[in-house]
C-alpha cells in the first residue's frame, strides 16, 4: 500500500513556480504528494469529485521524490514540465483532463534513429490520416 508524504518545501517550491508559469494557478489547484515507493517518477490524476468537494484539490501528482531529489535541476525541469503537460482545462466548460501522452517509442528505436525522426515519423503519420479522414469526409458530402 502506497505511503503518502509531504513533499519537502523545495519541490512544492519548485512546482509552484511552474504551475503558476504554465497558467494553470488561475484555474486548478494542482497538489503534489510524494510516494517514495511508486514505480514511476510521477503519476498525475485528476480529483475524485468527493475529493475535490472534501479538499478542493482538482488535480493531485503524485511524485516518487526520493528519484526526484537525485536528478539534476534541468532533469527535474523536464520532468515538472512532463508532468504538468498532462493537465488540461478547458475555462469555458470548467471541465479538468488528464492528457495521456501523444508520443511513444522504443528506447532502441530513439537511440538508432534520433528523437527528431522519429517525431517527425509521427507527426507525418498524423499527417496522413489527417488527410485521409478530410478526404473521406469530402466524399461523404458529394
Amino acid at each position: 500500500m502506497a505511503t503518502y508524504l509531504e513533499p519537502f518545501d523545495s519541490t512544492n517550491e519548485l512546482f509552484d513556480e511552474a504551475i503558476i508559469e504554465a497558467n494553470l494557478k488561475q484555474y486548478l489547484n494542482v497538489v503534489i504528494v510524494a510516494d517514495n515507493k511508486a514505480k514511476k517518477i510521477f503519476h498525475v490524476a485528476k480529483a475524485s469529485p468527493i475529493h475535490k468537494h472534501r479538499t478542493g484539490d482538482d488535480v493531485i501528482i503524485t511524485l516518487n521524490e526520493f528519484v526526484f531529489d537525485q536528478l539534476t535541476d534541468e532533469q527535474r525541469t523536464i520532468i515538472i514540465s512532463d508532468s504538468l503537460s498532462r493537465i488540461s482545462f478547458d475555462s469555458e466548460k470548467d471541465k479538468v483532463t488528464i492528457v495521456q501522452p501523444d508520443f511513444t517509442a522504443n528506447r532502441m528505436i530513439l537511440s538508432k534513429f534520433g528523437v527528431d525522426v522519429c517525431v517527425l515519423l509521427d507527426d507525418t503519420i498524423k499527417l496522413i490520416y489527417a488527410q485521409e479522414k478530410d478526404k473521406k469526409s469530402q466524399e461523404d458530402k458529394e
